[in-house]
């Protein structure tokens, strides 16, 4: 969103939420409210692995081809939702 507070806002109601999330994505999340910037973020790593590397590259496009739909699946419904609760 373009409004900080509203970002911590919908950030806030997410992490309330942090264990019910984690739990349907599977694994633990990367959860960084960033104060002093407008954005927020919740993110999936790997870790290990070298985007300049070629050898790398199918352990990430493995990686990307798993996390996003479950981490589309966790977030989405509850992401409208807390737009809603702000």
């Amino acid at each position: 969103m373009g409004d900080q507070t509203e970002n911590k806002g919908i950030f806030d109601a997410l992490f309330a939420k942090k264990a019910d999330i984690e739990k349907d994505f599977g694994a633990d999340l990367f959860w960084e409210r960033l104060d002093e910037k407008k954005s927020c973020r919740i993110s999936a790593r790997l870790e290990g692995v070298n985007v300049k590397d070629r050898a790398d590259w199918d352990k990430m496009i493995k990686f990307q081809c798993d996390t996003m739909p479950r981490f589309y699946d966790a977030l989405h419904d509850r992401l409208g939702a807390a737009k809603k609760s702000i």
